[in-house]
């Protein structure tokens, strides 16, 4: 077997580095979807002073689905504050869910208090409210 030329050694590395450069260019940073009901008390708890935006939703919700580039475009625009989504059937058992009769829903936190609650794709609203709080 004979080894990789140079120039060949030097353009993978130069793609590389372009890439991974370019890629947030591309992809731009997405809203962090929480996998527990551990993550979500982890997330209210070390935000601190910064608002917190939980956004409740489930795949098969066409309203959530909507509300995705809203809340991908309200994290780009206001980067002073945490937009994170979690299911509502993993939310189910914890306290903090038993006010939700409808998705999507949206929960406000600033310093772990529960500061606004919204319920359903209300774009306005929550925009309204990031203003108000953050």
């Amino acid at each position: 077997n004979k080894p990789y030329p140079v120039w060949f050694k030097f353009k993978l590395l130069f793609l590389l580095v372009f890439f991974s450069l370019a890629f947030p260019l591309f992809f731009p940073k997405m809203v962090k979807e929480l996998h527990s009901v551990e993550e979500y008390i982890n997330a209210k708890n070390t935000t601190g002073d910064k608002l917190l935006l939980v956004d409740f939703y489930e795949d098969w919700c066409g309203p959530c689905r909507a509300m995705k580039p809203v809340l991908e475009r309200f994290e780009e625009e206001h980067k002073e504050i945490v937009i994170v989504k979690v299911k509502s059937s993993i939310m189910a058992s914890h306290e903090d869910a038993a006010d939700i009769a409808g998705i999507p829903a949206f929960k406000f936190f600033k310093n772990n208090k529960n500061l606004k609650f919204i319920t359903g794709a209300n774009r306005d609203g929550i925009e309204a409210a990031i203003k108000e709080f953050k």
